[in-house]
C-alpha cells in the first residue's frame, strides 16, 4: 500500500515538474518571439524607408524629417495605432509606442498585430496630447516589467544618481520630429496613494507655474535626481512607467527632460 502511495506521489510530482517546465518554456518562447517581432519591424521598415527615399530623391543626403515621414508611413500602414518609437541604448528598449485614446489599455497584452502577447506593447497614456500644441509637451509611456530584460524591465538600472546621470539619451521618434531626452529623475511610487495619484494624473503642463510645480514635486519625491539638468518651461517631458516590486502595487517612473538638439 505504501509503495503504491509513493508511486502515485512520484507520478504527480513528475507531472507537476513537466507541466511547470512546459509553461516556463512557453513563457520564455513568447517573450523571445515578441522581442524578435519588434526588432524585425524596426530593421525592416527602416531599410525599406531608406530605399524608398533614395528612389524618390536624387539627393545624397536624406533629411531627418524625410526619413521620419517615410518610416512612419510604412509603420502606420501596418498599424495606424503606432504613434512613436522609443529607444534607450543600454536598457534594451527599442519599441513602437501605441496610442489608443478610446481604448486606453488595448495593448496591455497585445502585440502590434493586435494578437494576444504576454509582454504587450508600450503605449501612451490616453490623456496625452500628441499634437505638440503646448509649449511643454508631456508624454507618459507605459510598459511591463517582464523581469527578463525586455520591455521596461531595465528602467530599474537607473534608480540611483550615478546611473541616472550616465545614461544614454532617450530617443522618441514621432512622425514629425526626433525628440531627445536626458534622464532627470527616478520616482518609486505605490499605486493608489495620494503621491501616485498626483503624479499620474498630471498629464499636461499648461503654464510656467504648473511646470515649476511639477519639477518641485519630482525633487521632493524622487529616489534619484540628476543635478546636471536644469529643466525650464518649454522643455518637453517624457515619463516611462513600469511595475516595481519594492512594495505591493509598486510603480517606477523615470522622468526625462528634452535636450536642445531635437530635430524638428
Amino acid at each position: 500500500m505504501k509503495q503504491t502511495t509513493f508511486k502515485i506521489i512520484n507520478i504527480i510530482l513528475i507531472c507537476v515538474f513537466v507541466i511547470s517546465g512546459v509553461l516556463l518554456l512557453t513563457y520564455r518562447i513568447s517573450l523571445y518571439m515578441s522581442k524578435k517581432q519588434f526588432d524585425n519591424l524596426s530593421n525592416m521598415h527602416r531599410q525599406v524607408s531608406d530605399i524608398q527615399i533614395q528612389k524618390k530623391s536624387e539627393k545624397k543626403e536624406i533629411t531627418q524629417k524625410e526619413r521620419l515621414k517615410v518610416f512612419f508611413d510604412n509603420l502606420q500602414n501596418k498599424n495606424s495605432d503606432i504613434a512613436a518609437w522609443i529607444k534607450l541604448e543600454g536598457a534594451n528598449i527599442d519599441y513602437p509606442v501605441m496610442y489608443t485614446p478610446d481604448d486606453p489599455q488595448f495593448y496591455l497584452r497585445k502585440n502590434i498585430d493586435k494578437n494576444y502577447a504576454l509582454s504587450g506593447t508600450p503605449f501612451l497614456d490616453h490623456r496625452t496630447k500628441i499634437d505638440n500644441s503646448q509649449k511643454t509637451s508631456l508624454y507618459i509611456v507605459y510598459a511591463h516589467n517582464m523581469g527578463d530584460g525586455t520591455m521596461f524591465t531595465n528602467l530599474h538600472n537607473y534608480i540611483d544618481e550615478k546611473n541616472l546621470k550616465n545614461a544614454n539619451p532617450v530617443l522618441l521618434e514621432m512622425p514629425d520630429a526626433l525628440k531627445k531626452y536626458k534622464l532627470f529623475a527616478a520616482v518609486m511610487l505605490k499605486e493608489y496613494t495620494r503621491t501616485a495619484d498626483i503624479f499620474y494624473n498630471t498629464t499636461s503642463i499648461k503654464s510656467e507655474e504648473e511646470f515649476n510645480k511639477y519639477i518641485n514635486f519630482l525633487k521632493t519625491n524622487a529616489t534619484a535626481i540628476s543635478d546636471d539638468i536644469s529643466p525650464k518651461y518649454g522643455d518637453d517631458i517624457l515619463v516611462m512607467s513600469t511595475c516595481s516590486y519594492h512594495v505591493k502595487s509598486g510603480r517606477l517612473a523615470l522622468v526625462a527632460i528634452s535636450t536642445q538638439d531635437n530635430d524638428n
